[in-house]
């Protein structure tokens, strides 16, 4: 018999039931591309807004993966679109790059040239 392979891989820590700071939901193709964002207030419940999410796609026609308490992410197809939704810590990406490009001035222009 042949002995089992030990994965090196950490364990991926399981999704808080609520935590203090910013959260997010987002919706992404499988390129990456984020195609839908929401922000979740500190205090909520995170493991209920998944599940919601989750239940609204169903009702929109989706074939939506299993969900267990816990879990960060879902996978959703209908026809020949997959996406997945997944609650997201803190700021996203996205947004947060969005936010620093409108807090800096554009190249080569000062305040005089810009009004």
């Amino acid at each position: 018999m042949s002995k089992p392979v030990r994965s090196s891989a950490p364990a991926i820590a399981r999704l808080p039931r609520q935590i203090d700071g910013e959260a997010h939901y987002l919706v992404r193709y499988p390129n990456g591309r984020t195609i839908r964002c929401g922000p979740l207030e500190p205090g909520t419940d995170l493991w209920a807004r998944l599940r919601d999410i989750h239940d609204e796609y169903a009702r929109r026609g989706y074939s939506v993966g299993k969900l267990r308490n816990g879990q960060w992410s879902f996978p959703a197809v209908k026809g020949h679109q997959r996406i997945t939704i997944a609650i997201q810590l803190g700021i996203p990406a996205a947004i947060s790059s969005v936010l620093d490009a409108a807090s800096t001035e554009p190249l080569g222009q000062d305040k005089a040239t810009m009004q």
